[in-house]
């Protein structure tokens, strides 16, 4: 969760290779009914966000959530006013409380058998719109040292610093099709200093600026394809 003052934003994505998005979607609708029943009706989100293009009938998209849905989002979740999460919950049980906090815990995704590439790529999804897809963050999680990391994936025919760039243009590339991002927004996000210096290396890995991409994508009436990877 991510509190900006007076809203706050709930981000609920599910932690699996594909990020499939019937999956995202059953959860959203999960999610958004289990903390309207948990508060007694008294929580409501002002905006739904996902993560994917709007498709088809989007008739039971508004008969589930009852506020503005935001498709094309950089991630899924929930905006809400901060006050709303601190309203206290009906039936709430303080010791079956903690209970859950330690079991979710020691909840983790199975990683047996697969390789460091794919845990790599997998946690990067998941820390780059957080802003904290580093190599430290990624041996953390995964219990080894950084120069660990880096001789196993070297094994495996890759770097971290390549999985990191491929992550982080695959979410650019989405986040830059949704036009309410400004590109301050998405540097920071990113961990540029401003947004001249993102443009910058966006630039000099497709051959355009973040402006023009985003323009090419909205005006022409055929679907452009991501410009050419130059690494």
């Amino acid at each position: 969760m991510q509190s900006g003052g007076v809203q706050s934003f709930i981000r609920w994505d599910l932690q699996t290779d594909e990020l499939a998005w019937q999956a995202c979607d059953l959860g959203l609708g999960l999610a958004y009914h289990l903390f309207k029943g948990a508060s007694g009706g008294r929580w409501e989100p002002t905006k739904v966000h996902v993560a994917h293009a709007a498709e088809g009938d989007l008739s039971i998209w508004h008969r589930t959530f009852r506020c503005p849905i935001e498709f094309n989002s950089p991630t899924n979740g929930f905006s809400c006013p901060t006050l709303s999460l601190e309203t206290a919950l009906p039936r709430a049980n303080e010791v079956m409380a903690k209970h859950a906090y330690e079991l979710l815990k020691i909840v983790e995704p199975s990683e047996i058998g697969k390789t460091y590439k794919e845990q790599v790529s997998r946690l990067l999804r998941l820390m780059i719109p957080r802003g904290k897809a580093s190599l430290k963050e990624v041996s953390k999680h995964l219990e080894v040292k950084p120069r660990t990391l880096q001789r196993y994936l070297a094994r495996e025919g890759c770097n971290f610093e390549s999985l990191l760039e491929d992550e982080k243009m695959s979410y650019v590339f989405r986040i830059l099709s949704n036009s309410s991002f400004s590109l301050g927004l998405i540097s920071e996000t990113l961990g540029y200093s401003s947004p001249s210096a993102f443009t910058r290396w966006f630039s000099k890995k497709t051959g355009m600026s973040p402006s023009a991409w985003r323009r090419n994508r909205a005006g022409v009436v055929q679907l452009l394809p991501p410009p050419t990877w130059r690494p």
